[in-house]
Protein backbone atom coordinates (compact mmCIF):
# COMPACT_ATOMS: atom_id res chain seq x y z
CA UNK A 1 0.00 0.00 0.00
CA UNK A 2 1.53 3.85 -0.62
CA UNK A 3 1.72 5.42 1.51
CA UNK A 4 0.10 9.08 1.57
CA UNK A 5 2.43 12.43 1.46
CA UNK A 6 1.61 14.64 4.53
CA UNK A 7 1.23 18.51 3.84
CA UNK A 8 4.28 19.60 5.83
CA UNK A 9 6.50 16.66 3.63
CA UNK A 10 4.79 18.49 0.76
CA UNK A 11 5.68 22.17 1.96
CA UNK A 12 9.54 20.96 2.53
CA UNK A 13 9.88 19.24 -0.85
CA UNK A 14 8.79 22.61 -2.62
CA UNK A 15 10.79 24.80 -0.38
CA UNK A 16 13.68 22.39 -0.97
CA UNK A 17 13.54 23.29 -4.98
CA UNK A 18 12.97 26.99 -4.71
CA UNK A 19 16.05 26.84 -2.49
CA UNK A 20 17.77 24.87 -5.18
CA UNK A 21 16.90 27.80 -7.76
CA UNK A 22 18.11 30.22 -5.48
CA UNK A 23 21.35 28.81 -5.33
CA UNK A 24 21.28 28.77 -9.24
CA UNK A 25 21.26 32.10 -9.12
CA UNK A 26 24.08 32.80 -7.17
CA UNK A 27 26.31 30.23 -9.00
CA UNK A 28 25.29 32.31 -12.00
CA UNK A 29 25.98 35.06 -10.51
CA UNK A 30 29.50 34.40 -9.44
CA UNK A 31 30.59 33.20 -12.60
CA UNK A 32 29.28 36.32 -14.42
CA UNK A 33 31.86 38.14 -11.61
CA UNK A 34 35.00 35.81 -12.23
CA UNK A 35 34.44 35.22 -15.70
CA UNK A 36 35.98 39.37 -16.23
CA UNK A 37 38.30 38.25 -13.29
CA UNK A 38 39.47 35.40 -15.30
CA UNK A 39 40.46 37.25 -18.41
CA UNK A 40 42.77 39.92 -16.06
CA UNK A 41 44.55 37.22 -15.06
CA UNK A 42 45.24 35.99 -18.20
CA UNK A 43 46.41 39.73 -19.79
CA UNK A 44 48.26 40.89 -16.38
CA UNK A 45 51.59 40.52 -15.16
CA UNK A 46 53.41 38.86 -12.42
CA UNK A 47 52.13 39.63 -9.21
CA UNK A 48 48.87 40.69 -10.34
CA UNK A 49 48.30 37.33 -12.11
CA UNK A 50 49.46 35.57 -9.04
CA UNK A 51 46.60 37.10 -7.04
CA UNK A 52 44.41 36.83 -9.13
CA UNK A 53 44.72 33.04 -10.29
CA UNK A 54 44.82 32.53 -6.56
CA UNK A 55 41.41 34.05 -6.03
CA UNK A 56 39.65 32.28 -8.87
CA UNK A 57 41.02 28.78 -7.12
CA UNK A 58 39.46 29.89 -4.48
CA UNK A 59 36.25 31.39 -5.90
CA UNK A 60 35.59 28.23 -8.03
CA UNK A 61 35.72 25.60 -4.68
CA UNK A 62 33.43 28.27 -3.41
CA UNK A 63 30.83 27.47 -6.84
CA UNK A 64 31.67 24.00 -7.04
CA UNK A 65 30.17 23.68 -3.13
CA UNK A 66 27.57 25.82 -4.15
CA UNK A 67 26.66 24.01 -7.25
CA UNK A 68 26.84 20.45 -5.80
CA UNK A 69 24.01 22.04 -2.93
CA UNK A 70 22.06 23.33 -5.72
CA UNK A 71 21.76 19.38 -6.91
CA UNK A 72 21.40 17.79 -3.57
CA UNK A 73 18.30 20.18 -2.60
CA UNK A 74 16.53 20.29 -5.97
CA UNK A 75 17.10 16.29 -5.81
CA UNK A 76 16.23 16.13 -2.21
CA UNK A 77 13.31 18.26 -3.59
CA UNK A 78 11.74 15.54 -5.94
CA UNK A 79 13.09 12.86 -3.27
CA UNK A 80 10.32 14.85 -0.29
CA UNK A 81 7.81 14.96 -2.77
CA UNK A 82 8.16 11.15 -3.79
CA UNK A 83 8.35 9.92 -0.26
CA UNK A 84 11.99 8.06 -1.62
CA UNK A 85 13.97 6.97 2.53
CA UNK A 86 17.37 8.44 1.23
CA UNK A 87 15.59 12.04 0.83
CA UNK A 88 14.61 12.10 4.35
CA UNK A 89 18.15 11.24 5.37
CA UNK A 90 19.73 13.57 3.55
CA UNK A 91 17.96 16.63 5.02
CA UNK A 92 18.23 15.48 8.06
CA UNK A 93 22.36 15.64 7.00
CA UNK A 94 22.17 18.72 6.16
CA UNK A 95 20.25 20.32 9.18
CA UNK A 96 23.10 18.76 11.01
CA UNK A 97 25.69 20.33 9.10
CA UNK A 98 24.50 23.65 8.87
CA UNK A 99 24.06 23.94 12.28
CA UNK A 100 28.16 23.12 12.26
CA UNK A 101 28.99 25.10 9.64
CA UNK A 102 28.04 28.16 11.78
CA UNK A 103 31.37 28.33 12.93
CA UNK A 104 33.18 28.65 9.47
CA UNK A 105 30.66 31.97 8.68
CA UNK A 106 32.35 33.47 11.66
CA UNK A 107 36.21 32.22 10.38
CA UNK A 108 35.04 34.35 7.03
CA UNK A 109 33.35 37.59 8.27
CA UNK A 110 35.30 37.89 11.54
CA UNK A 111 34.26 37.70 15.02
CA UNK A 112 32.79 41.06 14.57
CA UNK A 113 30.56 39.64 12.37
CA UNK A 114 28.27 38.27 15.31
CA UNK A 115 28.38 42.27 16.63
CA UNK A 116 26.61 43.82 13.44
CA UNK A 117 22.60 44.17 13.82
CA UNK A 118 20.21 41.42 12.28
CA UNK A 119 23.72 38.80 12.67
CA UNK A 120 22.66 37.22 15.74
CA UNK A 121 18.67 36.91 14.54
CA UNK A 122 20.13 35.37 11.46
CA UNK A 123 22.13 32.81 12.97
CA UNK A 124 19.65 32.17 15.69
CA UNK A 125 16.94 31.72 13.20
CA UNK A 126 19.38 29.35 10.83
CA UNK A 127 19.58 27.18 13.86
CA UNK A 128 16.02 27.04 14.81
CA UNK A 129 15.27 26.02 11.48
CA UNK A 130 17.48 23.35 11.53
CA UNK A 131 16.10 22.14 14.80
CA UNK A 132 12.32 22.25 13.52
CA UNK A 133 13.65 20.32 10.21
CA UNK A 134 15.51 17.78 12.79
CA UNK A 135 12.45 17.25 14.81
CA UNK A 136 10.18 17.54 12.32
CA UNK A 137 11.64 14.58 10.40
CA UNK A 138 12.33 12.45 12.99
CA UNK A 139 9.14 11.86 14.58
CA UNK A 140 7.75 8.14 14.00
CA UNK A 141 4.67 9.78 12.12
CA UNK A 142 6.57 11.15 9.36
CA UNK A 143 9.55 8.30 9.41
CA UNK A 144 6.52 5.95 8.76
CA UNK A 145 5.54 7.51 5.37
CA UNK A 146 8.95 7.00 3.90
CA UNK A 147 9.76 3.78 5.09
CA UNK A 148 9.24 0.52 2.78
CA UNK A 149 8.87 -2.56 4.24
CA UNK A 150 12.48 -4.01 5.12
CA UNK A 151 14.03 -0.68 3.77
CA UNK A 152 17.30 -0.28 5.98
CA UNK A 153 19.81 2.86 6.02
CA UNK A 154 22.83 1.95 4.05
CA UNK A 155 25.94 3.54 4.14
CA UNK A 156 27.35 1.94 1.05
CA UNK A 157 24.51 2.96 -0.89
CA UNK A 158 24.09 5.85 -3.32
CA UNK A 159 22.55 7.86 -0.83
CA UNK A 160 25.24 6.78 1.66
CA UNK A 161 27.91 8.10 -0.35
CA UNK A 162 25.76 11.80 -1.17
CA UNK A 163 25.82 11.76 2.67
CA UNK A 164 29.30 11.74 3.16
CA UNK A 165 29.92 13.58 0.51
CA UNK A 166 27.55 16.43 2.12
CA UNK A 167 30.06 16.33 5.12
CA UNK A 168 33.18 16.75 3.03
CA UNK A 169 32.08 19.96 1.61
CA UNK A 170 30.77 20.99 5.44
CA UNK A 171 34.12 20.12 6.94
CA UNK A 172 36.37 20.98 3.07
CA UNK A 173 36.70 24.70 4.65
CA UNK A 174 37.67 25.14 8.05
CA UNK A 175 40.07 21.72 7.52
CA UNK A 176 41.39 23.18 4.07
CA UNK A 177 42.08 26.17 5.87
CA UNK A 178 44.05 24.49 8.47
CA UNK A 179 46.06 22.90 6.10
CA UNK A 180 47.01 26.02 4.31
CA UNK A 181 47.53 27.70 7.66
CA UNK A 182 50.44 24.12 7.91
CA UNK A 183 51.34 25.22 4.26
CA UNK A 184 52.18 28.62 4.48
CA UNK A 185 53.61 28.46 7.96
CA UNK A 186 55.97 25.59 6.31
CA UNK A 187 56.45 27.19 2.65
CA UNK A 188 56.98 30.42 3.20
CA UNK A 189 57.72 30.86 7.03
CA UNK A 190 54.78 31.90 8.02
CA UNK A 191 53.78 31.98 11.25
CA UNK A 192 51.21 29.15 12.67
CA UNK A 193 49.43 31.32 15.25
CA UNK A 194 50.36 35.46 15.10
CA UNK A 195 50.79 36.98 18.53
CA UNK A 196 49.77 40.10 18.95
CA UNK A 197 51.59 43.28 17.26
CA UNK A 198 54.53 44.68 19.60
CA UNK A 199 53.42 48.38 20.72
CA UNK A 200 55.97 51.37 20.49
CA UNK A 201 55.51 54.52 21.81
CA UNK A 202 57.08 57.37 20.22
CA UNK A 203 58.20 60.34 21.97
CA UNK A 204 57.40 63.74 20.52
CA UNK A 205 60.71 65.14 18.71
CA UNK A 206 62.13 68.69 19.17
CA UNK A 207 63.21 69.74 15.79
CA UNK A 208 66.03 71.59 17.12
CA UNK A 209 67.80 69.14 18.12
CA UNK A 210 68.23 67.76 14.21
CA UNK A 211 69.36 71.19 13.01
CA UNK A 212 72.41 69.90 12.26
CA UNK A 213 71.11 66.91 10.25
CA UNK A 214 67.73 67.03 9.30
CA UNK A 215 65.07 69.55 8.02
CA UNK A 216 60.77 69.90 8.00
CA UNK A 217 59.41 69.44 4.91
CA UNK A 218 55.70 70.46 4.13
CA UNK A 219 54.36 68.43 1.84
CA UNK A 220 51.09 66.26 0.22
CA UNK A 221 48.94 67.55 3.45
CA UNK A 222 51.85 65.97 5.49
CA UNK A 223 54.81 67.68 7.70
CA UNK A 224 57.99 65.66 8.59
CA UNK A 225 61.78 65.86 9.06
CA UNK A 226 63.93 64.26 6.10
CA UNK A 227 68.27 64.14 6.19
CA UNK A 228 69.01 67.64 5.12
CA UNK A 229 70.37 66.76 1.55
CA UNK A 230 67.20 65.48 0.74
CA UNK A 231 65.30 66.45 -2.25
CA UNK A 232 62.46 65.50 -4.55
CA UNK A 233 63.97 63.48 -6.96
CA UNK A 234 60.94 61.37 -9.08
CA UNK A 235 57.29 62.18 -8.28
CA UNK A 236 54.35 59.81 -10.06
CA UNK A 237 50.70 61.64 -10.96
CA UNK A 238 47.61 59.72 -10.52
CA UNK A 239 43.77 59.72 -11.24
CA UNK A 240 42.05 62.44 -8.62
CA UNK A 241 44.79 64.48 -7.81
CA UNK A 242 46.92 61.86 -6.09
CA UNK A 243 51.30 61.90 -5.94
CA UNK A 244 54.15 60.12 -5.20
CA UNK A 245 57.07 61.65 -3.96
CA UNK A 246 60.82 60.02 -4.14
CA UNK A 247 62.91 62.01 -1.58
CA UNK A 248 66.23 60.83 -2.10
CA UNK A 249 70.06 62.48 -1.76
CA UNK A 250 70.90 63.57 -5.49
CA UNK A 251 73.97 61.80 -5.39
CA UNK A 252 74.82 59.07 -3.19
CA UNK A 253 77.21 58.22 -1.49
CA UNK A 254 76.81 54.57 -1.09
CA UNK A 255 76.02 51.69 -3.02
CA UNK A 256 71.91 51.92 -2.29
CA UNK A 257 70.14 54.93 -2.39
CA UNK A 258 68.43 55.77 0.45
CA UNK A 259 65.41 57.38 -0.33
CA UNK A 260 61.46 58.14 1.66
CA UNK A 261 58.81 57.65 -0.89
CA UNK A 262 55.35 59.32 0.40
CA UNK A 263 52.00 58.98 -1.23
CA UNK A 264 48.65 60.76 -0.78
CA UNK A 265 47.09 57.33 -2.35
CA UNK A 266 46.36 55.22 0.84
CA UNK A 267 46.46 51.90 0.29
CA UNK A 268 47.18 49.67 3.19
CA UNK A 269 48.66 46.77 1.00
CA UNK A 270 48.46 47.77 -3.02
CA UNK A 271 46.86 44.22 -3.84
CA UNK A 272 43.90 44.09 -1.08
CA UNK A 273 40.62 45.22 -2.39
CA UNK A 274 39.85 49.09 -0.69
CA UNK A 275 36.58 47.26 0.53
CA UNK A 276 37.90 44.38 2.21
CA UNK A 277 37.78 45.79 5.48
CA UNK A 278 33.77 46.17 5.08
CA UNK A 279 33.41 42.23 4.22
CA UNK A 280 35.04 41.58 7.76
CA UNK A 281 32.56 44.19 9.01
CA UNK A 282 35.42 47.36 10.36
CA UNK A 283 34.58 50.39 10.15
CA UNK A 284 37.97 52.11 9.86
CA UNK A 285 41.33 50.80 7.66
CA UNK A 286 43.53 51.36 11.36
CA UNK A 287 41.55 48.37 13.25
CA UNK A 288 41.39 46.47 9.69
CA UNK A 289 44.85 46.74 9.32
CA UNK A 290 45.43 45.50 13.01
CA UNK A 291 43.22 43.02 12.36
CA UNK A 292 44.66 42.06 8.78
CA UNK A 293 48.57 41.41 9.95
CA UNK A 294 47.50 39.56 13.35
CA UNK A 295 44.13 37.42 12.84
CA UNK A 296 44.87 33.91 12.77
CA UNK A 297 41.49 32.59 11.24
CA UNK A 298 39.91 34.61 9.22
CA UNK A 299 40.51 32.62 5.42
CA UNK A 300 39.77 35.64 3.35
CA UNK A 301 42.57 37.49 5.23
CA UNK A 302 44.76 34.56 5.29
CA UNK A 303 44.50 34.27 1.20
CA UNK A 304 45.62 37.96 0.38
CA UNK A 305 48.77 37.72 3.34
CA UNK A 306 49.93 35.19 1.62
CA UNK A 307 49.23 35.88 -2.08
CA UNK A 308 52.24 37.14 -2.26
CA UNK A 309 55.57 35.16 -0.91
CA UNK A 310 57.90 38.13 -1.68
CA UNK A 311 55.80 39.89 0.87
CA UNK A 312 55.62 37.47 3.23
CA UNK A 313 58.67 37.61 5.17
CA UNK A 314 58.62 40.95 7.40
CA UNK A 315 58.54 42.52 11.13
CA UNK A 316 55.54 44.76 12.43
CA UNK A 317 54.91 46.91 15.15
CA UNK A 318 52.19 48.91 16.03
CA UNK A 319 53.07 52.61 16.70
CA UNK A 320 51.57 55.51 18.74
CA UNK A 321 52.35 59.37 19.01
CA UNK A 322 50.49 62.35 20.26
CA UNK A 323 49.97 63.41 17.06
CA UNK A 324 49.15 59.63 15.07
CA UNK A 325 48.51 56.18 15.43
CA UNK A 326 50.07 53.35 12.59
CA UNK A 327 52.14 50.56 11.83
CA UNK A 328 55.68 49.83 10.86
CA UNK A 329 56.12 47.05 8.92
CA UNK A 330 59.75 45.57 7.95
CA UNK A 331 59.99 44.10 4.81
CA UNK A 332 63.18 41.72 4.35
CA UNK A 333 64.76 40.23 0.64
CA UNK A 334 65.30 36.65 0.28
CA UNK A 335 68.56 36.97 1.84
CA UNK A 336 66.82 37.57 4.97
CA UNK A 337 68.27 41.38 4.74
CA UNK A 338 66.16 44.09 5.79
CA UNK A 339 64.63 46.42 2.66
CA UNK A 340 61.68 48.75 2.86
CA UNK A 341 60.30 50.31 6.09
CA UNK A 342 56.24 50.36 5.06
CA UNK A 343 54.68 52.58 7.67
CA UNK A 344 51.21 53.69 7.60
CA UNK A 345 49.66 56.96 9.39
CA UNK A 346 46.35 57.20 10.67
CA UNK A 347 44.96 60.40 12.21
CA UNK A 348 43.36 60.13 16.28
CA UNK A 349 39.98 60.70 14.61
CA UNK A 350 40.43 58.07 11.88
CA UNK A 351 39.55 60.00 9.15
CA UNK A 352 42.68 61.01 7.47
CA UNK A 353 45.93 58.14 6.33
CA UNK A 354 48.74 58.38 4.32
CA UNK A 355 51.89 55.96 3.96
CA UNK A 356 55.48 56.50 3.80
CA UNK A 357 58.07 53.73 2.23
CA UNK A 358 61.71 54.41 3.59
CA UNK A 359 65.15 52.54 2.72
CA UNK A 360 68.85 52.69 3.52
CA UNK A 361 68.07 54.58 6.98
CA UNK A 362 69.21 52.88 10.05
CA UNK A 363 66.69 51.83 12.18
CA UNK A 364 66.76 55.07 14.66
CA UNK A 365 66.78 57.50 11.41
CA UNK A 366 63.48 55.59 10.44
CA UNK A 367 61.90 56.31 14.27
CA UNK A 368 63.44 60.09 13.60
CA UNK A 369 61.69 60.25 10.68
CA UNK A 370 58.29 58.93 11.47
CA UNK A 371 58.36 60.84 15.10
CA UNK A 372 58.18 63.97 13.33
CA UNK A 373 55.51 63.26 11.49
CA UNK A 374 52.37 65.71 11.83
CA UNK A 375 49.20 65.90 9.64
CA UNK A 376 48.60 69.22 7.26
CA UNK A 377 45.40 71.21 6.43
CA UNK A 378 46.02 72.44 2.80
CA UNK A 379 43.86 74.27 0.59
CA UNK A 380 43.73 74.90 -3.12
CA UNK A 381 43.44 78.51 -2.24
CA UNK A 382 46.85 78.07 -1.18
CA UNK A 383 48.67 77.42 -4.43
CA UNK A 384 49.69 81.08 -5.04
CA UNK A 385 51.19 81.26 -1.32
CA UNK A 386 53.27 78.53 -2.64
CA UNK A 387 54.42 79.93 -5.91
CA UNK A 388 55.12 83.04 -4.45
CA UNK A 389 57.50 81.74 -1.38
CA UNK A 390 59.05 79.46 -4.10
CA UNK A 391 59.93 82.18 -5.81
CA UNK A 392 61.29 84.53 -2.77
CA UNK A 393 63.59 80.84 -2.02
CA UNK A 394 64.78 80.63 -5.10
CA UNK A 395 65.96 84.58 -5.43
CA UNK A 396 67.59 83.95 -2.16
CA UNK A 397 69.68 80.81 -3.67
CA UNK A 398 67.72 78.22 -1.54
CA UNK A 399 66.97 75.78 -4.02
CA UNK A 400 66.00 73.13 -1.84
CA UNK A 401 63.46 75.24 0.22
CA UNK A 402 62.06 76.97 -3.60
CA UNK A 403 61.31 73.06 -4.82
CA UNK A 404 59.15 72.04 -1.71
CA UNK A 405 57.30 75.21 -2.14
CA UNK A 406 56.95 74.54 -6.12
CA UNK A 407 55.54 70.60 -5.55
CA UNK A 408 53.18 71.88 -3.23
CA UNK A 409 51.56 74.84 -5.15
CA UNK A 410 51.81 72.75 -8.40
CA UNK A 411 49.92 70.01 -6.08
CA UNK A 412 47.09 72.12 -5.12
CA UNK A 413 47.20 73.38 -8.32
CA UNK A 414 48.00 70.99 -11.86
CA UNK A 415 46.32 72.81 -13.81
CA UNK A 416 48.47 75.82 -13.45
CA UNK A 417 51.56 75.45 -16.09
CA UNK A 418 53.86 78.03 -14.32
CA UNK A 419 53.67 75.91 -11.22
CA UNK A 420 54.71 72.50 -12.90
CA UNK A 421 57.49 74.39 -14.95
CA UNK A 422 59.03 75.89 -11.34
CA UNK A 423 59.41 72.57 -9.65
CA UNK A 424 60.94 71.31 -12.75
CA UNK A 425 63.26 73.81 -13.14
CA UNK A 426 64.39 73.16 -9.86
CA UNK A 427 64.37 69.49 -10.12
CA UNK A 428 66.63 70.52 -12.98
CA UNK A 429 69.17 72.29 -10.90
CA UNK A 430 69.62 70.33 -7.92
CA UNK A 431 70.03 67.08 -9.18
CA UNK A 432 73.28 68.58 -11.48
CA UNK A 433 71.35 68.62 -14.88
CA UNK A 434 71.13 64.95 -14.62
CA UNK A 435 67.49 63.91 -14.34
CA UNK A 436 66.27 64.21 -17.80
CA UNK A 437 63.41 62.02 -18.06
CA UNK A 438 61.76 63.10 -14.76
CA UNK A 439 62.24 66.85 -16.13
CA UNK A 440 61.18 65.84 -19.50
CA UNK A 441 58.28 64.67 -18.51
CA UNK A 442 57.29 67.50 -16.71
CA UNK A 443 57.91 70.18 -19.27
CA UNK A 444 55.69 67.77 -21.48
CA UNK A 445 53.06 67.84 -19.43
CA UNK A 446 53.71 71.63 -18.96
CA UNK A 447 53.26 72.14 -22.53
CA UNK A 448 50.52 70.31 -23.21
CA UNK A 449 48.64 73.04 -21.03
CA UNK A 450 50.51 75.74 -22.72
CA UNK A 451 52.00 75.31 -26.32
CA UNK A 452 53.38 78.57 -26.27
CA UNK A 453 55.14 78.27 -22.66
CA UNK A 454 58.64 79.95 -24.01
CA UNK A 455 61.10 79.06 -20.85
CA UNK A 456 59.56 74.95 -21.50
CA UNK A 457 60.72 74.84 -24.88
CA UNK A 458 64.41 76.70 -24.23
CA UNK A 459 65.00 74.01 -20.89
CA UNK A 460 63.99 70.86 -23.14
CA UNK A 461 66.59 72.31 -25.70
CA UNK A 462 69.16 72.80 -23.48
CA UNK A 463 68.25 68.84 -22.08
CA UNK A 464 68.79 67.72 -25.29
CA UNK A 465 72.26 69.00 -25.67
CA UNK A 466 73.14 67.99 -22.42
CA UNK A 467 71.63 63.93 -23.17
CA UNK A 468 75.13 62.83 -25.26
CA UNK A 469 77.82 63.75 -22.28
CA UNK A 470 75.49 62.72 -19.09
CA UNK A 471 73.64 59.36 -18.38
CA UNK A 472 71.03 58.79 -16.59
CA UNK A 473 71.37 58.01 -12.65
CA UNK A 474 69.22 55.06 -12.23
CA UNK A 475 66.81 55.95 -9.00
CA UNK A 476 65.95 52.69 -7.84
CA UNK A 477 69.43 51.23 -8.23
Amino acid sequence: MENKRSFGITMFGWLCILFSALLLILVCFGLYKTIPIMAMAVLLGSETQVINFLFIGFTIVILLILAFFLSIYFFIGIGLLRLKSWARYLIIVLALTHIISMPSIVLFFGWRYIGQPGTIFKILWGIAISIFILWFFTRSKIKSQFYAEGEKFRLRSRYGIVICLVVFFTLLLPVGFLGYKAYAALRYKQPFYNTRLKITNLKEIDDNDFLNTHRRMNILDMSFLVPKDFVIVSFLKGPKNTFTWFLSEPAPSRGVRSMIVVSNDFRMIELVPKDLHKTVHYENTFDFERFFYSDNWNPIVMFYRGAVPEEVNFTMEEIYSSNFKGFIRLLYDKKAKPGWYICSFYSKDNLSSREFRIRGLERSGVLDVISSFRFLKQQKTQAREYYEMGQKELNSGEVMEAQIKFANAYYLAPEKPEYEYMLAETTFMLLNNKSFSVVEQMLKDVLKLNPDYAEAKDLLEKIDKLKPAVSLPEINK
